[in-house]
Protein backbone atom coordinates (compact mmCIF):
# COMPACT_ATOMS: atom_id res chain seq x y z
CA UNK A 1 0.00 0.00 0.00
CA UNK A 2 2.81 2.37 0.92
CA UNK A 3 4.62 1.57 -2.34
CA UNK A 4 1.43 2.34 -4.29
CA UNK A 5 1.13 5.65 -2.43
CA UNK A 6 4.71 6.58 -3.37
CA UNK A 7 4.05 5.70 -7.03
CA UNK A 8 0.93 7.86 -6.99
CA UNK A 9 2.92 10.76 -5.54
CA UNK A 10 5.62 10.35 -8.22
CA UNK A 11 2.97 10.28 -10.97
CA UNK A 12 1.37 13.42 -9.55
CA UNK A 13 4.83 15.02 -9.42
CA UNK A 14 5.34 14.33 -13.13
CA UNK A 15 1.97 15.87 -14.09
CA UNK A 16 2.50 18.88 -11.82
CA UNK A 17 6.00 19.42 -13.24
CA UNK A 18 4.58 19.64 -16.77
CA UNK A 19 1.87 22.08 -15.65
CA UNK A 20 4.43 24.16 -13.73
CA UNK A 21 6.79 24.33 -16.71
CA UNK A 22 3.92 25.58 -18.84
CA UNK A 23 3.02 28.27 -16.29
CA UNK A 24 6.64 29.40 -15.96
CA UNK A 25 7.01 29.68 -19.75
CA UNK A 26 3.77 31.68 -19.93
CA UNK A 27 5.01 33.96 -17.17
CA UNK A 28 8.35 34.43 -18.95
CA UNK A 29 6.62 35.32 -22.24
CA UNK A 30 4.34 37.81 -20.51
CA UNK A 31 7.36 39.41 -18.86
CA UNK A 32 9.18 39.71 -22.18
CA UNK A 33 6.13 41.41 -23.71
CA UNK A 34 5.74 43.66 -20.66
CA UNK A 35 9.40 44.74 -20.86
CA UNK A 36 9.17 45.49 -24.59
CA UNK A 37 5.92 47.46 -24.30
CA UNK A 38 7.28 49.36 -21.28
CA UNK A 39 10.34 50.39 -23.30
CA UNK A 40 8.07 51.63 -26.09
CA UNK A 41 6.01 53.65 -23.57
CA UNK A 42 9.20 55.17 -22.11
CA UNK A 43 10.42 56.08 -25.59
CA UNK A 44 7.09 57.63 -26.60
CA UNK A 45 6.96 59.59 -23.33
CA UNK A 46 10.39 61.00 -24.12
CA UNK A 47 9.35 61.98 -27.66
CA UNK A 48 6.09 63.53 -26.43
CA UNK A 49 7.92 65.57 -23.75
CA UNK A 50 10.41 66.91 -26.31
CA UNK A 51 7.57 67.86 -28.68
CA UNK A 52 5.76 69.68 -25.86
CA UNK A 53 8.97 71.57 -25.02
CA UNK A 54 9.43 72.52 -28.69
CA UNK A 55 5.86 73.82 -28.89
CA UNK A 56 6.24 75.86 -25.68
CA UNK A 57 9.60 77.18 -26.83
CA UNK A 58 8.21 78.26 -30.21
CA UNK A 59 5.16 79.91 -28.63
CA UNK A 60 7.39 82.02 -26.34
CA UNK A 61 9.32 83.52 -29.27
CA UNK A 62 8.62 87.12 -30.32
CA UNK A 63 7.62 85.94 -33.80
CA UNK A 64 6.45 82.32 -33.38
CA UNK A 65 6.18 80.18 -36.49
CA UNK A 66 2.50 79.23 -36.49
CA UNK A 67 2.96 76.67 -39.25
CA UNK A 68 5.70 74.93 -37.26
CA UNK A 69 3.53 75.00 -34.13
CA UNK A 70 0.61 73.46 -36.06
CA UNK A 71 2.86 70.72 -37.46
CA UNK A 72 4.35 70.00 -34.03
CA UNK A 73 0.92 69.84 -32.43
CA UNK A 74 -0.33 67.46 -35.14
CA UNK A 75 2.72 65.25 -34.60
CA UNK A 76 2.23 65.34 -30.82
CA UNK A 77 -1.40 64.20 -31.23
CA UNK A 78 -0.20 61.16 -33.18
CA UNK A 79 2.39 60.36 -30.52
CA UNK A 80 -0.17 60.95 -27.76
CA UNK A 81 -2.61 58.49 -29.33
CA UNK A 82 0.12 55.88 -29.76
CA UNK A 83 1.24 56.48 -26.17
CA UNK A 84 -2.30 55.93 -24.86
CA UNK A 85 -2.60 52.71 -26.89
CA UNK A 86 0.71 51.32 -25.63
CA UNK A 87 -0.01 52.41 -22.04
CA UNK A 88 -3.27 50.43 -22.14
CA UNK A 89 -1.32 47.39 -23.37
CA UNK A 90 1.11 47.74 -20.47
CA UNK A 91 -1.76 48.01 -17.97
CA UNK A 92 -3.40 44.87 -19.37
CA UNK A 93 -0.08 42.99 -19.36
CA UNK A 94 0.42 44.04 -15.74
CA UNK A 95 -2.97 42.53 -14.86
CA UNK A 96 -2.11 39.35 -16.79
CA UNK A 97 1.24 39.16 -14.97
CA UNK A 98 -0.41 39.52 -11.56
CA UNK A 99 -2.81 36.71 -12.46
CA UNK A 100 0.05 34.51 -13.70
CA UNK A 101 2.04 35.26 -10.54
CA UNK A 102 -0.90 34.17 -8.41
CA UNK A 103 -1.20 30.91 -10.39
CA UNK A 104 2.55 30.29 -10.04
CA UNK A 105 2.47 31.07 -6.32
CA UNK A 106 -0.31 28.52 -5.76
CA UNK A 107 1.48 25.96 -7.96
CA UNK A 108 4.71 26.37 -5.99
CA UNK A 109 2.77 25.84 -2.75
CA UNK A 110 1.31 22.61 -4.17
CA UNK A 111 4.75 21.51 -5.42
CA UNK A 112 6.39 22.11 -2.02
CA UNK A 113 3.57 20.24 -0.24
CA UNK A 114 4.03 17.33 -2.64
CA UNK A 115 7.81 17.25 -2.04
CA UNK A 116 7.26 17.34 1.72
CA UNK A 117 4.91 14.34 1.45
CA UNK A 118 7.48 12.47 -0.64
CA UNK A 119 10.15 13.23 1.97
CA UNK A 120 7.97 11.71 4.70
CA UNK A 121 7.72 8.41 2.81
CA UNK A 122 11.49 7.93 3.21
CA UNK A 123 11.63 6.32 -0.26
CA UNK A 124 13.35 9.22 -2.05
CA UNK A 125 16.74 10.92 -1.59
CA UNK A 126 16.14 13.33 1.32
CA UNK A 127 18.99 15.70 0.38
CA UNK A 128 17.81 15.95 -3.21
CA UNK A 129 14.26 16.67 -2.03
CA UNK A 130 15.55 19.35 0.36
CA UNK A 131 17.36 21.03 -2.53
CA UNK A 132 14.14 21.05 -4.54
CA UNK A 133 12.18 22.42 -1.57
CA UNK A 134 14.72 25.26 -1.24
CA UNK A 135 14.43 26.01 -4.96
CA UNK A 136 10.62 26.12 -5.03
CA UNK A 137 10.31 27.94 -1.71
CA UNK A 138 12.62 30.60 -3.12
CA UNK A 139 10.58 30.76 -6.32
CA UNK A 140 7.38 31.05 -4.26
CA UNK A 141 8.90 33.91 -2.30
CA UNK A 142 9.79 35.73 -5.50
CA UNK A 143 6.21 35.63 -6.83
CA UNK A 144 4.52 36.31 -3.49
CA UNK A 145 1.49 38.64 -3.63
CA UNK A 146 2.53 42.26 -3.93
CA UNK A 147 2.57 44.18 -0.66
CA UNK A 148 1.62 47.83 -0.99
CA UNK A 149 3.00 50.66 1.09
CA UNK A 150 0.95 52.14 3.93
CA UNK A 151 -2.21 53.91 2.73
CA UNK A 152 -2.37 56.07 5.87
CA UNK A 153 -0.07 58.78 7.18
CA UNK A 154 1.73 57.56 10.34
CA UNK A 155 2.71 61.09 11.34
CA UNK A 156 -0.92 62.18 11.18
CA UNK A 157 -1.92 59.23 13.36
CA UNK A 158 0.72 60.14 15.93
CA UNK A 159 -0.93 63.55 16.23
CA UNK A 160 -4.41 62.14 16.92
CA UNK A 161 -5.50 62.30 20.56
CA UNK A 162 -9.05 61.00 21.00
CA UNK A 163 -9.19 62.21 24.62
CA UNK A 164 -9.00 65.84 23.43
CA UNK A 165 -11.70 65.60 20.77
CA UNK A 166 -15.05 66.76 22.13
CA UNK A 167 -17.30 66.42 19.06
CA UNK A 168 -18.74 62.83 19.16
CA UNK A 169 -19.07 62.61 15.34
CA UNK A 170 -15.50 63.81 14.80
CA UNK A 171 -14.24 61.41 17.47
CA UNK A 172 -16.09 58.49 15.81
CA UNK A 173 -14.59 59.37 12.40
CA UNK A 174 -11.07 59.47 13.86
CA UNK A 175 -11.71 56.18 15.68
CA UNK A 176 -12.76 54.58 12.37
CA UNK A 177 -9.59 55.94 10.73
CA UNK A 178 -7.46 54.38 13.49
CA UNK A 179 -9.35 51.06 13.26
CA UNK A 180 -8.74 50.87 9.49
CA UNK A 181 -5.06 51.67 9.99
CA UNK A 182 -4.77 48.92 12.62
CA UNK A 183 -6.45 46.40 10.29
CA UNK A 184 -3.94 47.35 7.59
CA UNK A 185 -1.00 46.91 9.97
CA UNK A 186 -2.30 43.46 11.02
CA UNK A 187 -2.62 42.46 7.34
CA UNK A 188 0.91 43.69 6.58
CA UNK A 189 2.32 41.89 9.61
CA UNK A 190 0.66 38.67 8.44
CA UNK A 191 2.17 38.98 4.94
CA UNK A 192 5.61 39.99 6.19
CA UNK A 193 5.52 37.18 8.75
CA UNK A 194 4.78 34.60 6.06
CA UNK A 195 7.59 35.84 3.83
CA UNK A 196 9.96 35.98 6.79
CA UNK A 197 9.12 32.34 7.67
CA UNK A 198 9.75 31.27 4.07
CA UNK A 199 13.08 33.12 3.98
CA UNK A 200 14.05 31.46 7.28
CA UNK A 201 13.09 28.06 5.84
CA UNK A 202 15.29 28.64 2.79
CA UNK A 203 18.20 29.70 5.01
CA UNK A 204 17.81 26.64 7.25
CA UNK A 205 17.71 24.23 4.31
CA UNK A 206 20.68 25.96 2.67
CA UNK A 207 22.65 25.58 5.92
CA UNK A 208 21.88 21.85 5.97
CA UNK A 209 22.93 21.56 2.32
CA UNK A 210 26.15 23.46 2.97
CA UNK A 211 26.97 21.24 5.95
CA UNK A 212 26.31 18.12 3.85
CA UNK A 213 28.58 19.40 1.05
CA UNK A 214 31.34 20.26 3.51
CA UNK A 215 31.18 16.74 4.96
CA UNK A 216 31.17 15.27 1.46
CA UNK A 217 34.17 17.43 0.55
CA UNK A 218 36.08 16.16 3.60
CA UNK A 219 35.33 12.56 2.66
CA UNK A 220 36.37 13.32 -0.91
CA UNK A 221 39.70 14.73 0.24
CA UNK A 222 40.38 11.60 2.30
CA UNK A 223 39.62 9.42 -0.72
CA UNK A 224 41.79 11.62 -2.92
CA UNK A 225 44.70 11.19 -0.56
CA UNK A 226 44.22 7.45 -0.44
CA UNK A 227 43.94 6.93 -4.20
CA UNK A 228 46.05 9.93 -5.26
CA UNK A 229 43.34 10.85 -7.68
CA UNK A 230 43.73 14.57 -8.43
CA UNK A 231 41.19 14.75 -11.23
CA UNK A 232 38.05 14.89 -9.10
CA UNK A 233 36.76 18.49 -8.82
CA UNK A 234 35.68 19.73 -5.36
CA UNK A 235 31.94 20.07 -4.72
CA UNK A 236 30.45 23.52 -5.52
CA UNK A 237 30.17 26.06 -2.71
CA UNK A 238 26.51 26.83 -2.02
CA UNK A 239 25.48 30.48 -2.00
CA UNK A 240 23.13 32.27 0.35
CA UNK A 241 22.14 34.74 -2.33
CA UNK A 242 18.97 34.47 -4.40
CA UNK A 243 19.63 32.26 -7.39
CA UNK A 244 18.05 34.55 -9.98
CA UNK A 245 20.30 36.20 -12.55
CA UNK A 246 20.54 39.99 -12.90
CA UNK A 247 17.81 41.21 -15.22
CA UNK A 248 15.60 38.22 -14.54
CA UNK A 249 11.97 39.16 -14.02
CA UNK A 250 11.85 37.46 -10.63
CA UNK A 251 14.81 39.59 -9.60
CA UNK A 252 12.94 42.70 -10.71
CA UNK A 253 9.78 41.68 -8.83
CA UNK A 254 11.74 41.02 -5.66
CA UNK A 255 13.61 44.31 -6.06
CA UNK A 256 10.29 46.16 -6.34
CA UNK A 257 9.07 44.39 -3.20
CA UNK A 258 12.25 45.33 -1.34
CA UNK A 259 11.77 48.95 -2.38
CA UNK A 260 8.19 48.83 -1.04
CA UNK A 261 9.55 47.62 2.31
CA UNK A 262 12.08 50.46 2.22
CA UNK A 263 9.21 52.91 1.65
CA UNK A 264 7.28 51.45 4.60
CA UNK A 265 10.37 51.91 6.79
CA UNK A 266 10.64 55.53 5.66
CA UNK A 267 6.93 56.04 6.36
CA UNK A 268 7.45 54.66 9.87
CA UNK A 269 10.61 56.70 10.45
CA UNK A 270 9.00 58.82 13.16
CA UNK A 271 10.20 60.02 16.56
CA UNK A 272 7.88 57.76 18.57
CA UNK A 273 9.38 54.57 17.11
CA UNK A 274 12.84 53.07 17.56
CA UNK A 275 15.55 53.88 15.04
CA UNK A 276 17.76 51.57 13.04
CA UNK A 277 21.40 52.27 12.15
CA UNK A 278 21.07 50.07 9.08
CA UNK A 279 20.87 51.82 5.70
CA UNK A 280 18.08 50.14 3.76
CA UNK A 281 18.50 52.20 0.59
CA UNK A 282 19.15 49.53 -2.02
CA UNK A 283 18.80 50.19 -5.73
CA UNK A 284 17.62 47.48 -8.13
CA UNK A 285 21.12 47.26 -9.68
CA UNK A 286 22.77 46.93 -6.25
CA UNK A 287 20.28 44.28 -5.24
CA UNK A 288 20.89 42.21 -8.38
CA UNK A 289 24.61 42.19 -7.62
CA UNK A 290 24.87 42.16 -3.83
CA UNK A 291 21.54 41.52 -2.12
CA UNK A 292 21.71 38.25 -0.18
CA UNK A 293 19.12 36.13 1.56
CA UNK A 294 20.57 37.32 4.88
CA UNK A 295 19.99 40.94 3.79
CA UNK A 296 16.38 40.11 2.93
CA UNK A 297 15.85 38.43 6.31
CA UNK A 298 17.23 41.51 8.09
CA UNK A 299 14.96 43.79 6.08
CA UNK A 300 11.87 41.69 6.80
CA UNK A 301 12.71 41.59 10.52
CA UNK A 302 13.16 45.36 10.63
CA UNK A 303 9.83 45.96 8.86
CA UNK A 304 8.13 43.50 11.21
CA UNK A 305 9.64 45.23 14.26
CA UNK A 306 8.52 48.69 13.11
CA UNK A 307 5.01 47.47 12.28
CA UNK A 308 4.68 45.78 15.68
CA UNK A 309 5.73 49.00 17.41
CA UNK A 310 3.24 51.04 15.40
CA UNK A 311 0.54 48.45 16.14
CA UNK A 312 1.04 49.18 19.86
CA UNK A 313 0.79 52.93 19.19
CA UNK A 314 -2.50 52.41 17.33
CA UNK A 315 -3.92 50.03 19.93
CA UNK A 316 -3.09 52.50 22.68
CA UNK A 317 -4.85 55.37 20.87
CA UNK A 318 -7.90 53.24 20.08
CA UNK A 319 -8.01 52.08 23.71
CA UNK A 320 -8.46 55.69 24.85
CA UNK A 321 -11.78 55.96 22.98
CA UNK A 322 -14.69 56.59 25.32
Amino acid sequence: MKKFFVLMLLAAEFINAQSLDSLEKKFELLNDRFDKESLIVDSLNSVFSKQAEQIDSEKKKNNPDKTLITDLMAASVTVSNKLAECSNKVKQLEKDLDKAKEQLHNSYIAKIDSLERLKKTGKEDKDKLNDEIVLFTEKKLLVAPRILSLSFNPNKIIGIDLTRIRDPKEKTLYKEYLDNALDEVYSLLDNVGRQSSEADQIAALQTKTKRFLEEAEMESKVLLQRHEDNNVPPPPEPTSEFSNNPGNVNSRDLANQVQTYQLILRQLDIEQLSKSNIDWETSIDEMNNNFSLKDYQKLLNEVKKRLQEFKLVLANKIGSFR
